[in-house]
């Protein structure tokens, strides 16, 4: 019984680890489970960190304002040029895409 306590212990620290080290870091797994309709504050609470914003248009707080975030180098994991993009409209998910994400 007591094998198997710490043999769940351990699983338990290496899946928290393992999490904490993408903390912040774009991933596969990541862009897939965000979806179209979630909000800015969504997509940064599961990403970690916040992108940087590359595109704005119309005015803050407004339903038809567009900022578009990019994220890459540090901020992905994948293969060398490795990209993603989210484009919000109206605080919400309009379109997402990436390049090399792993």
């Amino acid at each position: 019984m007591k094998k198997l306590i710490i043999i769940v212990v351990l699983i338990i620290i290496v899946v928290l680890v393992g999490r904490m080290a993408n903390r912040g870091v774009l991933t596969m797994e990541k862009f897939n489970e965000i979806q179209v309709g979630m909000t800015i504050e969504n997509v940064i609470d599961i990403i970690g960190v916040e992108g940087e914003i590359t595109a704005e248009a119309g005015e803050l707080g407004t339903e038809f304002y567009t900022v578009l975030y990019s994220y890459s180098g540090d901020k992905v994991k994948g293969s060398m040029g490795a990209t993603a993009n989210f484009q919000f409209i109206g605080n919400k998910l309009a379109a997402k895409v990436q390049y090399g994400l792993k």
